[in-house]
């Protein structure tokens, strides 16, 4: 565990994180929290829900954990994308280790509930931030044409 890390389970503790869940055994376990600040926006969809699944151990990229605990990882995240509410789609996303925009390099995956309200204006700035997020909110019957179109894939 590397003492400095935001992600290593002491220091996840001196913040307040509270774990959701844990997947897997003690030796190749993950958390699963509630990320903070969580993303307004995804792929410009509307961010329900921001988590993060984070390896109890210092990793820094994926090529460092055993396939086993991958699968682990994996079978969770398809869990959450299978059970996803009505009108919502789960998504998730890891950097690569050496990604330029990755900002903290113990290993860790966002998961997403989105709506499926998409994104209809943006504004954003670096100093300020999102300034503006408007989505569209969609109908009934769009709800469900996109639904009928998930379950078709």
């Amino acid at each position: 565990l590397d003492q400095n890390c935001v992600f290593c389970p002491e220091r996840m503790k001196s913040r307040g994180d509270d774990v959701l869940r844990r997947v897997g055994s003690k030796a190749w376990s993950f958390f699963v929290i509630h990320a903070r600040p969580a993303y307004a926006h995804f792929d410009a969809q509307q961010v329900l829900e921001h988590r993060m699944i984070i390896p109890e151990a210092h990793i820094e990229s994926e090529y460092d954990i055993p396939p086993e605990a991958l699968a682990l990882r994996d079978e969770y995240i398809h869990d959450e994308e299978i059970h996803a509410a009505p009108g919502t789609a789960v998504q998730s996303y890891t950097r690569s280790a050496n990604s330029p925009s990755k900002s903290i390099s113990h290993l860790h995956t966002h998961l997403f509930t989105l709506s499926a309200s998409p994104l209809a204006e943006f504004e954003y700035n670096m100093v300020d931030g999102v300034k503006k997020a408007t989505f569209i909110e969609p109908t009934a019957e769009q709800i469900d044409a996109i639904e009928q179109s998930r379950h078709h894939l």
